[in-house]
């Protein structure tokens, strides 16, 4: 376990100490410097979190609220707090290459699996490109809607259901550029080798997940992973099944398959990272 997973343990380990108006107000403190610091040192970052929190149940055993002891202004306190740690473009770069490389590693799993098209590199580099423009403006948007929510006292529209279709409509470009752009830089892989690949990646992803401490946290990751590598063997497999999903109606369902587990999967990421 690396220092910044044994500070988030610890972290939420101690927040079950907190009253339940210091749980929310220290809460909304942790998602919003959480999603606005994603190009900062973590472990610095998370350090600070779990040393906020120590100071905040002293203070609460000294029976001195959250509100009284950082002042009401909760935005103000998180904001000077992010000032303290430098963005760094070194980690910025290496972030948008590991999600650039994520992103090709799930398209290829489809991809791979039609008898009928190849693996366009090209776009899954552009689509990659987009989705890290996705994720920074939905973390935007949930960091600039934390405290407005918890001032307005929000309905679970505003908490859950309007963050979620927000993520999908930001998503939803990936698959139409997927399916309606085509570039130069196209691959093709026989229907044996695919599904090969994809079972052989499918045993790699079971080892890596069993090794995991914190199975939850990969729970929606597992399971968009899963959705895509069955989609792709079925499409390669001989008779009814994978001649279905070559029809326009196949394709169709196919869609709507990919479209359903991405909601899921930004459904169970938000609201992951608002219990942790």
């Amino acid at each position: 376990m690396t220092k910044e997973q044994t500070f988030v343990a610890e972290n939420n380990q101690l927040r079950q100490k907190l009253t339940s108006e210091n749980e929310e107000f220290y809460s909304n403190l942790l998602l919003y410097v959480r999603t606005r610091s994603f190009i900062q040192d973590q472990e610095d970052i998370e350090s600070k979190l779990l040393e906020i929190l120590q100071d905040l149940l002293d203070a609460q055993s000294d029976n001195v609220s959250a509100e009284q002891y950082f002042g009401r202004n909760a935005k103000q306190v998180a904001d000077e707090l992010l000032t303290q740690f430098p963005r760094s473009l070194t980690k910025f770069f290496k972030d948008i290459l590991f999600i650039l490389g994520i992103y090709l590693f799930f398209i290829a799993l489809p991809s791979m699996a039609s008898p009928h098209s190849a693996l366009d590199i090209g776009t899954g580099i552009l689509n990659g490109f987009y989705l890290v423009l996705a994720i920074f403006l939905i973390f935007r948007f949930l960091s600039n809607t934390i405290y407005e929510a918890a001032s307005k006292k929000a309905t679970n529209w505003q908490k859950n259901i309007k963050p979620t279709l927000l993520g999908i409509l930001l998503i939803v470009p990936i698959f139409l550029i997927q399916f309606f752009i085509t570039t130069p830089f196209q691959i093709t892989i026989g229907n044996r080798l695919g599904i090969t690949i994809i079972v052989f990646w499918f045993v790699i992803g079971t080892i890596l997940f069993v090794k995991q401490q914190d199975k939850k946290t990969w729970l929606p990751l597992v399971f968009f992973l899963l959705i895509l590598g069955v989609l792709g063997i079925a499409q390669r497999l001989p008779g009814t099944i994978g001649s279905f999903l070559t029809t326009t109606t196949g394709q169709t369902t196919e869609l709507i398959i990919v479209l359903t587990a991405s909601a899921f999967f930004l459904l169970g990421n938000f609201i992951l990272a608002k219990k942790n």
